[in-house]
């Protein structure tokens, strides 16, 4: 049985085309459970509502304690062999679960495709042309095809999470799904990633990526520690996937310095001194290219040029 976990949150307008998508899937040896977490709309008389006619989902409420409590949650209740998670405002191809689990094979973390619906409502497909099997090293590939972070493109093996105590850390509200994942590929060996979409993510609005993250170095910091933890170092592509990891992680800091910089009256100078140590010292990122006088400034770390470089610069972009 797959167990298939929802958090929600002030998700009403989005529950009855998640419902549809639900009681359409084609594979029917599953369970759906939805943790409520502390919803101020609608959406507890909705699940109760549904659940009360389809007795294979269940609703649990809880206090609001974001996401990863959720999915924590969920994980504690849920009863099948194997783990999907869905979020609430997205759509689902009702073979879905069908195609996953026809497809899963031990030691190997089955993926699929996927279409991303972006802010201006433009649809992109994320599907590769063959179904593949792929090397766990092979980070940089399933970053740039953006089939890693994820997790609702992905099912997983329950006594996996469960023999290892894989679960989502309750600190970050950012990158705390990716993290999940970099946990559980220290125990698979390959990437099944099969060539059909059988989700769609829509973006929205005042999602946590659009906002003011105090944590977003560090949280990201510890998903690329995790990952360069688990590569395969038997496997003949371990050092150039290495090397790519450690240019990917160096690129990301960047980004998280960037996302520190343009905050910064929301948050704390010592948050960003801190990672523009972290980012001159640390040997396990390599870090990017850039021009010269980028590279001056964060090696003197001087926050207020910094502030210059990026308003002059990048806030237009």
């Amino acid at each position: 049985m797959i167990s298939v976990i929802i958090p929600v949150y002030n998700n009403e307008t989005f529950l009855p085309q998640l419902f549809t998508d639900i009681l359409n899937q084609t594979y029917k040896d599953f369970e759906v459970i939805f943790i409520n977490d502390g919803s101020k709309d609608n959406s507890q008389l909705l699940l109760q509502d549904f659940c009360s006619k389809n007795p294979f989902a269940t609703c649990y409420f809880k206090e609001n304690g974001g996401v990863s409590s959720a999915r924590n949650l969920g994980l504690e209740k849920a009863k099948g062999d194997y783990i999907v998670f869905w979020d609430a405002d997205d759509y689902v191809n009702k073979d879905f679960l069908k195609l996953m689990v026809s497809n899963l094979q031990k030691d190997t973390l089955t993926v699929c495709g996927f279409s991303h619906i972006n802010d201006k409502n433009e649809k992109v497909d994320r599907v590769l042309e063959k179904s593949k099997i792929v090397s766990k090293n092979q980070i940089a590939f399933m970053q740039e095809n953006w089939f890693f972070n994820a997790l609702w493109n992905k099912i997983f093996f329950k006594d996996i999470i469960i023999k290892n105590n894989i679960k989502f850390n309750e600190n970050y509200s950012v990158g705390e799904d990716t993290l999940f994942i970099a946990e559980y590929i220290k125990h698979v060996k390959n990437y099944l990633i099969i060539n059909s979409s059988l989700y769609t993510y829509v973006r929205r609005q005042n999602t946590a990526m659009t906002k003011y993250c105090s944590s977003i170095y560090d949280s990201h910091r510890k998903i690329y520690e995790t990952i360069i933890s688990s590569l395969d170092g038997e496997q003949e592509d371990y050092l150039e996937c290495l090397n790519q990891v450690k240019l990917l992680f160096g690129q990301n800091c960047v980004g998280n310095i960037w996302h520190l910089v343009a905050y910064l009256k929301n948050g704390s100078n010592q948050v960003l001194k801190k990672a523009l140590k972290h980012y001159n010292t640390d040997k396990n990122l390599i870090k990017p290219k850039v021009n010269i006088l980028l590279k001056i400034l964060l090696k003197l770390k001087n926050i207020t040029l910094l502030k210059w470089y990026y308003k002059l610069f990048l806030s237009r972009r």
